[in-house]
């Protein structure tokens, strides 16, 4: 019963502390989802690492994208439409997926799995 309640106890300190135990994915409500003209404004002519996953894409002036990863290269036109960031792919594939800011950051959320990733963005693509 004691490690029950001292379990207990510090779930509660951390959860004060503001600290979690696991990365949850889960939207808060100072999410701010990105119009198209802001994420067109966030992407163009920058290159954007993704984490965790360790992807690297540039969004260049002309509209020309380009992803790198430990898998391979894809190369295709990004686009905003309906307050996503979309890219038709020089194979035919098609995603579009939502940008959004929390605080300071912005995140990619993947529209097949759901899944956040960081950005980190820097000019100059």
């Amino acid at each position: 019963m004691n490690k029950i309640i001292a379990v207990t106890s510090l779930v509660g300190i951390l959860a004060l502390a503001g600290c979690t135990t696991a990365d949850t994915n889960v939207s808060t409500n100072t999410d701010k989802t990105l119009t198209n003209s802001q994420i067109k404004e966030l992407v163009t002519g920058t290159a954007v690492s993704y984490s965790p996953g360790g992807g690297r894409a540039l969004y260049r002036a002309d509209g020309s994208y380009r992803f790198s990863d430990n898998r391979g290269t894809w190369n295709g036109r990004y686009y905003a439409k309906g307050n996503r960031l979309c890219v038709d792919f020089d194979n035919d594939n098609t995603r579009c997926d939502k940008i959004i800011q929390r605080g300071s950051r912005y995140l990619f959320i993947s529209a097949r799995s759901g899944r956040e990733y960081r950005m980190s963005i820097r000019p100059g693509a």
